[in-house]
């Protein structure tokens, strides 16, 4: 466990397990320890690289976060490689982990071996109409939080990713909200959910090895729809994962199996 400082923050990240590096990069309240299960399932063939974005759990800000964007999120990623592995890694990004995978991959491209953006919700790679009306319930969203609170908003955001945390794997126990997860919430409704919503990707810039994935049972969230359309814009189908939005956490042990495949086969 250590912290890397980055400029107006320090990051908290994890490093485990032996082989390439792969940096995974959790979306929503996701910190180093979301995706324990999942890194539980690859350590053995990967050094997986986790860490807390700037504002959740153990990585801080030196004042108040002020405009953070993907960018942003994009550039400490950039620090952490370099401080974290010797060679490109694999990626697995989702949501806005995704987003931010896709920035790197534009701006850094030399430092991705290889990404799997997983469920990226972003707009602009769909038709006008889906767009406006994806834009306005990531809108809305927002608003039920300024208006009506946490769980009203979370409830709206369930509702619009096709989450369904009742469909899981056996044996597998999700964490209950506790009162850091509930920071972690609201961090990222004040300010990483804008962030995605205000995202715009550089599609002529993107350099590195690109997969699209998204859940086999998202049914029609808006991050599915946007994976589709992105996977359609690069030139290949979209890769079926198990679970749905958060199927990395739901479904762990079939999704390392689905992710190590998908990283180590050539494009």
């Amino acid at each position: 466990m250590t912290t890397l400082r980055v400029p107006g923050a320090s990051i908290f990240y994890t490093t485990q397990g032996a082989g390439p590096p792969l940096l995974i990069i959790p979306g929503g309240d996701g910190d180093a320890d979301t995706c324990s299960a999942l890194v539980g399932r690859l350590s053995d063939r990967f050094t997986i690289i986790a860490y807390d974005r700037r504002g959740m759990s153990r990585s801080t800000w030196d004042a108040s976060p002020g405009t953070v964007n993907v960018a942003t999120h994009a550039d400490d990623v950039r620090r952490l490689l370099a401080a974290a592995a010797h060679e490109p890694a694999y990626v697995f990004g989702t949501s806005l982990g995704a987003l931010i995978g896709l920035e790197l991959c534009t701006t850094h491209p030399h430092l991705v071996r290889k990404l799997l953006a997983h469920e990226p919700p972003l707009p602009q790679v769909l038709a006008p109409p889906e767009r406006a009306a994806v834009i306005a319930d990531q809108e809305r969203i927002e608003d039920v939080f300024a208006s009506d609170g946490l769980d009203a908003a979370m409830r709206a955001l369930v509702a619009a990713t096709g989450i369904d945390v009742s469909d899981r794997e056996a044996g597998v126990t999700l964490p209950r909200p506790d009162a850091q997860r509930r920071r972690n919430l609201a961090y990222m409704l004040t300010v990483d959910t804008p962030a995605a919503r205000n995202f715009r990707l550089d599609l002529s810039r993107l350099a590195a090895p690109v997969v699209v994935g998204g859940g086999a049972t998202s049914g029609d969230g808006f991050p599915v729809r946007c994976a589709r359309a992105l996977a359609q814009l690069l030139g290949h189908e979209l890769v079926e994962f198990p679970g749905g939005h958060t199927g990395y956490v739901t479904h762990p042990t079939a999704f390392a199996t689905a992710l190590m495949r998908v990283l180590l086969t050539p494009i």
